[in-house]
């Protein structure tokens, strides 16, 4: 018997646009994807924002701690990663 494990996604985002809509849309479509932490690095741009409206998934966990660089924002969804549990 196969256990489909899920499977937890960091996307850190910069001024993303309509890129951030299309990649979240993908990740969710696999259905061992258990969470998508999204955090908006500090973008100048909509995308977050339209992100938001155009893909709602209770799996979608979204951070916004201003911008504090790649590795930062990497490091911020290892550490807050809230919703799965081994079990």
């Amino acid at each position: 018997m196969s256990v489909n494990p899920l499977v937890s996604v960091i996307v850190p985002v910069h001024n993303a646009g309509d890129w951030l809509v299309v990649a979240l849309r993908s990740v969710l479509g696999n259905r061992s994807v258990g969470e998508v932490l999204v955090v908006d690095d500090g973008s100048t741009d909509d995308g977050v924002n339209r992100a938001m409206v155009a893909v709602s998934d209770e799996r979608i966990v979204w951070l916004s701690p201003g911008r504090i660089g790649l590795a930062a924002a990497r490091q911020l969804a290892l550490t807050r990663r809230p919703t799965l549990r081994d079990g």
